[in-house]
């Protein structure tokens, strides 16, 4: 999906809200959603990495 690639780079906030308002003016709502949890998913996903990688070996 292409909104897992533009939003899902290593990009500011600010450019990643920009891309949302884009979309959600192209695509349908279906696929604003989409993107939406597609990004908070990821976002989730390297605060838990982050998490995880600082802990060391205490979360096994």
């Amino acid at each position: 999906m292409v909104c897992r690639q533009v939003h899902i780079n290593n990009l500011p906030a600010s450019t990643k809200c920009s891309n949302l308002n884009y979309v959600a003016k192209q695509e349908s709502l279906q696929e604003l959603v989409n993107c939406v949890n597609a990004f908070m998913s990821y976002h989730y996903m390297s605060i838990n990495t982050r998490r995880s990688k600082t802990k060391g070996l205490e979360s096994y």
